[in-house]
């Protein structure tokens, strides 16, 4: 009995990567039930940083790991768009200094409700591709193999607007606009939602 659970706390491990955040139907879906996964948030070997959600215990939840989590294990059709793709390729004049700072994500489908339970030092701004580009064709863009530990880039089709970034010590791949289609959908929150002093780069 000892040796199983060790077996699978060891499997999960290097399901798992550390850092990233995966929902209890992932969990599920890996042969994980739901009175195990409370057992191992109480032994502290895993963490629940939002109701439905887990992840090893590893320092910081940053945004970074929230979306790579999307865009790889979960397979959710995702990118950094707009002001943050910019900021994040360095092409920002007025990167803002206020803080808590924003990070504008672009969903092809419904985005996950628990993403507005999740506490991080910044705010997710959720928008949806469809109203500006219908067309995007964005899939999971790596995936995790366990017995490398290791993301392995898939070959996947992907909308010319949209690159892979590497984010982290790790090189993890972060899906994210290409500066000609951020610019654009920078535009497309101007006034309601970006100062014109925000797009006048």
């Amino acid at each position: 009995m000892g040796y199983e659970k060790g077996k699978k706390i060891n499997r999960l491990q290097r399901l798992l990567p550390t850092g990233l955040v995966v929902t209890a139907a992932w969990l599920n879906e890996h042969h994980y039930s739901s009175a195990l996964l409370r057992k191992y948030v109480v032994n502290g070997w895993l963490e629940q940083p939002a109701r439905g959600i887990y992840r090893r215990p590893a320092g910081e939840l940053l945004w970074q790991h929230v979306v790579i989590s999307l865009q790889t294990l979960l397979e959710t059709p995702v990118f950094v768009g707009g002001r943050t793709a910019l900021e994040q390729q360095g092409l920002s004049h007025y990167v803002s200094q206020t803080s808590p700072r924003e990070v504008h994500l672009y969903f092809a489908v419904q985005p996950p409700g628990w993403l507005n339970n999740v506490t991080l030092d910044v705010d997710l701004v959720l928008h949806r591709t469809r109203r500006l580009f219908k067309n995007t064709q964005m899939n999971s863009s790596a995936t995790w193999n366990s017995e490398r530990q290791a993301f392995l880039e898939t070959n996947v089709t992907m909308s010319d607007d949209v690159s892979l970034q590497r984010w982290g010590q790790w090189d993890w791949p972060l899906v994210m606009s290409k500066p000609e289609r951020a610019v654009l959908e920078l535009l497309d929150e101007v006034p309601e939602n970006e100062s014109f002093h925000q797009a006048d780069m």
